[in-house]
C-alpha cells in the first residue's frame, strides 16, 4: 500500500486523486484562467484546417472551415491535441512528402508529423457481484456514473490503482531483447498499473438486471514501446483524419499486457473479492496460459486515451523530430506546437500534469523571447 500515489515512489495500491470541486471537474480553464486576460478571445465553432503561409515559409495566420481567416502578428500557435495537431499540419502541408504529395497538397516542409503515436492502452476482466455486497449498482447509461449517485462522493470518483513493477516481465526475453537505454529506463519505472472500478467497461459483457452490480479490474500498459500514426483520408479537411493505434504491435508490449492481465485476474481472485463475487462474466481466470490471456487483450484492448508523441520534439539531426526544443516547428518560422503531441515518450502516469507543464514550459519560453514580463500584448487580427 501506498498513502501517497505521487509520493515519487507509486508502487503498490493508493486511492486515486480526482481533479473534482464540488462535483464538477477541475479543468485548465478553472486552473489557469480565474481571471480572464483582456487580450484574450475565444472564437467557438471555428473549425481550424490549416496554417497559412507566406512564400517565405512564415506561418502568418489560420483558416477555418467556413473560409474566414485570421492573421497573427507574431507567429501561429497549434495547440488541437495528438490526434488533430497533426491533422492541421497535415493540411497545412507540413508531413510527409510523399503523403502530402499523393492527396495533392502542397509541401511546405517534409517532416514526420503523424508519426510516433503512441498510448496507454488496457485490458478487462469483470466479476458480477452478489445483489447483497455494499456497493453501488451499475447506473443506467443516461445517469452520471459515480457522482450523481451520492452526495458523499462530491470530489469525483475515488478509485483504488497501482503501479506494479513486474520481476516476471524484466526477466522475460521480450525485455532483454530491448536495446540497453531502453532497459536501464524500464529499470527505474513501473511496469503496468492496476486500477478497480464499479462500472462496466468491456464489450460485449453479458445483459446486466437492473441493480446489477460489477467489479471491473483494468491492466493498463506503461512505457508502450509499439507506436502508431496519424495520416490523412483525403485533402477535405471535414473528413476525420485515419488514426491508426497498432497497439500490442511490440513483443515488449504484449509480454507487459498479459503479465498486468494475469495479476488483475490473480487479485479478482483474492478472498476478500471472491466472498462478494458471483461469477466472473469478462476474461478468462487465472490458470489460464499466455496465449489465451494474449487473445483476450488483443479483443478487449481499449485507448486510454492519453495519446502522445505524433509530432515529436528532438535535437537537431533528429530525423524523427518536428519540433525543437523551442517547440518551433522545424523547417518554418512562426509556428509552434505546444500540447502532448510534442512528448518523445510518453510519460509513466496519466499525463494531465505532464500537459499542464508542456504548457508552462511553453508560456516560459515565450515570455522570455517576447519580453512580455512587462505587459505588452501580442494581438491575433482577423484578416
Amino acid at each position: 500500500m501506498t498513502s501517497d500515489i505521487n509520493s515519487g515512489d507509486p508502487t503498490g495500491f493508493g486511492v486515486g486523486p480526482s481533479t473534482y470541486y464540488k462535483g464538477h471537474r477541475v479543468t485548465a480553464s478553472t486552473a489557469y484562467l480565474t481571471s480572464v486576460p483582456s487580450n484574450l478571445t475565444i472564437m467557438v465553432d471555428s473549425f481550424v484546417t490549416k496554417v497559412i503561409f507566406d512564400n517565405s515559409k512564415k506561418a502568418i495566420g489560420v483558416e477555418t472551415l467556413t473560409g474566414k481567416t485570421y492573421r497573427a502578428s507574431k507567429e501561429v500557435i497549434v495547440s488541437a491535441g495528438s490526434l488533430d495537431t497533426p491533422k492541421v499540419l497535415l493540411l497545412s502541408g507540413i508531413g510527409p512528402a510523399a503523403d502530402l504529395s499523393a492527396l495533392s497538397i502542397p509541401v511546405i516542409k517534409d517532416l514526420p508529423v503523424g508519426k510516433n503515436l503512441i498510448d496507454h492502452c488496457f485490458v478487462t476482466t469483470t466479476v458480477l457481484l452478489k445483489p447483497e455486497t455494499p456497493a453501488p449498482p451499475v447506473p443506467a447509461e443516461s445517469s452520471n456514473p459515480i457522482v450523481a449517485r451520492d452526495p458523499l462522493l462530491q470530489t469525483g470518483p475515488q478509485c483504488p490503482m497501482a503501479w506494479i513493477s513486474s520481476p516476471t516481465v524484466r526477466s522475460s526475453d521480450e525485455f532483454e531483447a530491448l536495446d540497453e537505454k531502453t532497459k536501464d529506463f524500464l529499470k527505474r519505472v513501473p511496469t503496468f498499473e492496476l486500477v478497480t472500478l464499479n462500472v462496466p467497461l468491456a464489450a460485449g459483457l453479458p445483459e446486466l438486471g437492473e441493480g446489477a452490480k460489477v467489479m471491473t479490474f483494468l491492466a493498463l500498459l506503461m512505457n508502450p514501446q509499439s507506436t502508431g500514426s496519424v495520416t490523412l483520408a483525403s485533402k477535405d479537411p471535414s473528413e476525420p483524419a485515419l488514426i491508426d493505434l497498432n497497439y500490442l504491435s511490440h513483443p515488449y508490449d504484449r509480454r507487459v499486457i498479459i503479465e498486468g492481465l494475469r495479476t488483475a485476474i490473480k487479485l479478482s481472485e483474492t478472498p476478500g473479492i471472491t466472498q462478494m463475487t458471483e461469477k466472473r462474466i469478462d476474461g478468462p481466470g487465472s490458470d489460464a496460459d499466455d496465449e489465451t490471456l494474449l487473445e483476450h487483450c488483443k479483443k478487449s484492448a481499449s485507448p486510454v486515451w492519453h495519446f502522445a508523441g505524433s509530432c515529436k520534439m528532438g535535437r537537431d539531426g533528429d530525423e524523427t523530430a518536428v519540433v525543437d526544443k523551442d517547440f518551433r516547428v522545424k523547417g518554418v518560422r512562426g509556428l509552434r506546437v505546444v500540447d502532448l503531441s510534442v512528448t518523445a515518450v510518453l510519460p509513466n502516469n496519466h499525463p494531465q500534469s505532464t500537459a499542464y507543464l508542456v504548457g508552462e514550459t511553453a508560456a516560459e519560453k515565450m515570455i522570455g523571447e517576447y519580453g512580455l514580463e512587462d505587459g505588452r500584448n501580442l494581438e491575433t487580427t482577423e484578416m
